[in-house]
């Protein structure tokens, strides 16, 4: 078990997300960023889609009831355990009673914590993520509390503390790096509302996260998009990744917890490797978009699975 001693302003429990629910109104959910969790699990033995707690925003204090192995991905932060500092992206054994603190989020947006076995709450519609529009799933439906206590599942087989992610696993952006991140995108099924010249001006700037982007759709601003030809506004199915053009010029980016239908034209989708990248920026960080054909983005997702494969044999 772990219990949280000191909730963090914004925690929950997701896992790898729900599917065959989309007919229903409900999103895939999970992890915001998807490889980050996927890299934990692999390096403490888990199936990829166990559930982990997905932390932002502020630091908190967790206690473990029991020895565990755990690691941190995605974000890098400042924590300790039990007064040691932790490593970043490597196998830690904790002990009973031990104390995990994180005080806060150096760099990137959301930071896993991933523990051999999982965190054991009861799937709900074939997924342990919160889905906090609906309040169900994860921990009773909504952000970690203080007080709150989790369960953790039984470890699936030996794991060695001490493995490490290699460094190309790495999703959140270097210190330094201040130009724009460029994310890979394919056309959308609107994409022809954009005209050429338009798709020119799109592809050459550099585009603003807002701070009002969250876990059901990241908005970017910075466009530079007017007398934009625009749909009929029928709603239609949407994906994670749909990149939609709203009125007023600014980009919304579909995220695991955002609608299964809209009507906004949707001229882009960002690609699936690149997902994971977007999820890691914080309000104010710039991005850029580049267009890519369908080979070069199945590419990337293929150098993604070569890497879970070289995770797992690293905790051998």
């Amino acid at each position: 078990m772990i219990e949280v001693l000191r909730a963090p302003a914004f925690a929950t429990v997701q896992d790898g997300g729900r599917a065959g629910e989309r007919s229903a109104g409900v999103p895939p959910g999970g992890a915001l960023d998807p490889l980050s969790l996927r890299c934990g699990n692999a390096l403490l033995g888990n199936a990829h889609d166990d559930a982990a707690i997905e932390w932002a925003l502020t630091g908190g204090t967790l206690r473990f009831h029991s020895e565990a192995h755990a690691a941190l991905t995605g974000a890098e932060v400042e924590a300790q355990l039990d007064g040691g500092t932790i490593r970043h992206g490597e196998v830690t054994a904790v002990s009973r009673g031990g104390e995990l603190r994180i005080e806060r989020v150096q760099r990137g947006r959301v930071v896993y914590l991933c523990v051999a076995g999982g965190i054991a709450v009861p799937p709900v519609l074939g997924g342990r993520g919160t889905y906090l529009p609906a309040g169900f799933g994860g921990f009773e439906g909504r952000p970690l509390r203080s007080g709150d206590v989790l369960p953790v599942g039984v470890p699936s087989g030996i794991t060695r503390a001490g493995a490490r992610l290699p460094p190309d696993a790495r999703v959140v952006a270097p210190a330094g790096a201040g130009a724009a991140r460029a994310i890979a995108v394919l056309p959308g099924p609107q994409s022809g509302v954009l005209s050429p010249a338009q798709w020119d001006t799109l592809l050459g700037r550099g585009l603003t996260v807002d701070a009002r982007s969250d876990r059901t759709g990241f908005r970017l601003s910075g466009a530079g998009l007017d007398r934009v030809h625009r749909t009929d506004g029928r709603s239609e199915p949407a994906c994670v990744g749909a990149v939609q053009l709203t009125p007023d010029g600014t980009l919304i980016v579909l995220m695991p917890d955002g609608p299964t239908v809209g009507g906004y034209p949707k001229i882009a989708v960002v690609a699936t490797a690149d997902l994971p990248r977007l999820a890691q920026l914080g309000a104010g960080e710039r991005v850029s978009l580049r267009l890519v054909k369908q080979d070069e983005a199945l590419a990337a997702l293929r150098d993604q699975e070569a890497l879970m494969h070289r995770i797992s044999a690293r905790r051998r």
